[in-house]
């Protein structure tokens, strides 16, 4: 009886297929939001991780959302000027405060989501926590945040060099759920704002109500 010959397999070994991801995306958080639906990506995370990761995930949003509220960096700045439409925000903090918006782009929900966290008062919220990639017990924590009460926002001092506000202020009209929380809690003490952009646009707000 003849034997089929024993030929090397045709397949690539996948380390060789996928080199742009392997070496560092399963330790660092930033590559799996950014790239996790690349095809690189779905070869090293497998396909279980195929909606879970990339910039419409659960886990990235929440990431993206506590990293860019502490440190607005370049990541940031690119991701918020991303204009695909989110198919659904889980980074919102979920309060009375905050209404989740529909036809939101993945860079509009970012500003908002991290502005919740850097200008929120969240000390009376619940906080859960799990692991960014939970088969990695070296990966990062990430929070899901609910607060059943009320969340006061304010500016943080020197607004005008708070580059996260700075980039919610560009596009006012996409972030009037938390710029006017912010209004309506500083009120009272909005002298300190002003001759700030957010000072200017609290005076909108005023001439806006009294008229």
């Amino acid at each position: 009886m003849s034997r089929i010959p024993n030929k090397p397999s045709s397949y690539v070994n996948y380390r060789n297929f996928a080199p742009n991801i392997n070496e560092h995306v399963t330790t660092d958080p930033i590559a799996w939001s950014l790239y996790g639906n690349s095809l690189d990506a779905q070869f090293s995370i497998g396909s279980s991780g195929q909606n879970k990761y990339g910039l419409q995930g659960s886990t990235p949003q929440l990431y993206l959302a506590e990293k860019c509220a502490m440190n607005y960096d370049k990541v940031c700045e690119m991701v918020s000027r991303n204009t695909t439409i989110l198919k659904s925000n889980v980074a919102s903090i979920i309060s009375p405060s905050f209404i989740n918006r529909n036809q939101q782009t993945i860079g509009q929900a970012l500003l908002d989501n991290a502005g919740q966290r850097r200008f929120g008062d969240l000390s009376n919220c619940n906080i859960r926590k799990e692991l960014f990639n939970s088969l990695d017990p070296t990966s990062p924590y990430v929070s899901t945040i609910s607060c059943p009460t009320e969340i006061i926002c304010k500016p943080l001092l020197d607004p005008d060099h708070d580059i996260l506000l700075n980039r919610i202020l560009d596009e006012p009209e996409a972030h009037m759920n938390l710029l006017t929380n912010m209004y309506k809690n500083t009120r009272n003490e909005k002298d300190k704002y002003n001759n700030t952009r957010i000072g200017k646009l609290f005076e909108v707000f005023d001439n806006y109500l009294n008229n």
